[in-house]
């Protein structure tokens, strides 16, 4: 029990992947409440880093007059994470815009490592299997045992503490 809250801990706040990709969806949905309180409705772009970095919502906004909320994030979360937390966001009148990587739309894998780790960040365990858009239970025990650091990780913790480097 003892291991599964460290696992749980260091998910939550010192995973620097998680603590990034929380960021970003963080900052991602303040854009798209901006959106909903201007306009009442957008466009919400939603698939992994491809989308992040190819769409501009600011620059279509101002050119365009054209609301969009860019919700790109990470291929390695799935495509059934990515889909629910885009549902998530979305409002009556939004237009839902997948632009999956192809290898996303054919993984029958339901789930990932860091689905689960950013469902329990973001305090949605739903959005790992896209519970809230299936209707799929979630699968508790995967998902908290999915919480463990990598090894890539768990070592870069080790090393960064055994030289006094900043976490």
């Amino acid at each position: 029990m003892a291991a599964l809250a460290a696992c749980a801990a260091y998910t939550r706040w010192l995973n620097p992947e998680v603590r990034l990709y929380r960021h970003a969806f963080d900052v991602k949905q303040a854009w798209a409440r901006r959106l909903d309180a201007r306009s009442g409705h957008k466009t919400i772009v939603f698939g992994g880093s491809s989308t992040s970095f190819a769409v501009d919502p600011q620059r279509i906004l101002e050119r365009h007059g054209v609301p969009v909320a860019n919700l790109g994030l990470h291929a390695g979360m799935g495509a059934r994470f990515l889909t629910a937390a885009a549902a998530a966001l979305a409002r009556p009148g939004d237009l839902l815009l997948m632009a999956m990587e192809p290898g996303l739309l054919t993984d029958p894998e339901p789930g990932s490592d860091l689905a689960a780790q950013m469902g329990f960040a973001l305090d949605h365990f739903d959005w790992v299997h896209a519970s809230n858009v299936t209707g799929e239970r979630i699968h508790w025990v995967e998902d908290l045992v999915s919480l463990r650091p990598g090894a890539y990780h768990f070592f870069t913790l080790l090393a960064k503490l055994a030289l006094g480097r900043p976490l």
